[in-house]
């Protein structure tokens, strides 16, 4: 019997229902050539109790942490314990198409020795162009869209080259992205990342109270300028960070205003608001955007008074994207 070829690897913690609907939808697609691991994140009901009955014959495998080790290192740790070739990381409220698994395993059995990943089209990103890009700095310089690399579902790496580089990926986890810096260490000069039009997951948006918070992420996502690279790729990085990742101002100054009137803790958010902007243009040259956040900043003198003015502003601007910008801030859950 050969051994798999690709694993799909779910990290998960409190999805308990989303995860099934998840894992049922992978079932069918399973053979010899793959395997499936779950992580469970220590979560409050067991995965192995609740998928009992689902994955009942099945060849999965459902491995939970002893202690929750947070969302970025749960993800890594897939990475680290894979023992196949080729790594997908599904995240376990994202719905893998029918065919899903064929094509991916159709695409790495036809991989070239110095393939390291490929990124599929997802809702995030309507890529209509297939582009093979070569080294670090023909990844960040033609990159078309980072906030598509970042999403877990839409990527399928080769393990044993990212694996190498768990060192630093693990002292950059606080980044919220260290399986797409694992993903530029290991492509060094020669190494070949695929952008695909192809499709295999759909991101469906997080319930509000279950979603990553945006105000953790902007003041992680600058972190990863840290690395040690070239300076070339530190600029272009910087500037993927900044065009592609970030949350507007306007929907964090309003996120932050909510937290502060919940909390009533107004010290609390004028020192995330100030650390995000250092992080985001302290070094930067002045700019329209640079001399905005200044001026937000201003709200966080009173919360209570500011917030339904930014509420009102925040509804004129965003239209129906103002909902998405929902206080849904997971810091403690993940």
């Amino acid at each position: 019997m050969t051994a798999p070829l690709l694993t799909i690897a779910i990290p998960t913690f409190d999805r308990n229902e989303v995860l099934a609907q998840t894992v049922a939808a992978l079932l069918p697609q399973l053979g010899p050539d793959v395997s499936l691991v779950i992580r469970d994140n220590a979560s409050p009901r067991p995965v192995a109790q609740t998928l009992a009955e689902l994955v009942a014959g099945a060849d999965v495998r459902i491995v939970r942490n002893p202690w929750n080790i947070g969302g970025n290192a749960n993800i890594l740790r897939c990475l680290e314990t894979c023992e196949t070739e080729w790594l997908w990381i599904l995240g376990d409220d994202d719905l893998p198409d029918a065919d899903a698994v064929a094509r991916v395993l159709g695409d790495v059995r036809a991989a070239h020795a110095d393939l390291v990943g490929v990124n599929y089209r997802s809702e995030l990103y309507d890529r209509r162009l297939d582009l093979e890009l070569r080294g670090g700095d023909d990844f960040l310089a033609r990159m078309d869209s980072l906030s598509n690399v970042l999403f877990l579902s839409a990527s399928v790496l080769r393990a044993p080259a990212l694996q190498r580089h768990l060192r630093l990926a693990y002292a950059y986890a606080y980044s919220n992205m260290p399986h797409v810096l694992a993903l530029l260490l290991a492509l060094g000069g020669q190494g070949r990342v695929r952008l695909s039009t192809q499709h295999i997951a759909t991101w469906c948006e997080a319930d509000a109270g279950s979603s990553w918070s945006v105000v953790n992420a902007s003041l992680a996502f600058p972190t990863v300028l840290d690395l040690p690279l070239p300076q070339r790729q530190r600029r272009l990085l910087a500037r993927k960070v900044e065009a592609d990742v970030h949350p507007e101002l306007l929907g964090l100054a309003r996120q932050l205003l909510a937290l502060a009137c919940a909390d009533g803790d107004a010290a609390a958010a004028r020192w995330a608001w100030r650390q995000m902007r250092l992080r985001r243009f302290g070094g930067g040259p002045l700019s329209a955007r640079r001399l905005l956040a200044w001026l937000l900043g201003w709200l966080f003198v009173a919360p209570p008074l500011a917030r339904p003015v930014v509420e009102a502003v925040a509804r004129a601007v965003l239209g129906d994207r103002s909902s998405r910008n929902a206080l849904q801030d997971r810091t403690q859950r993940i």
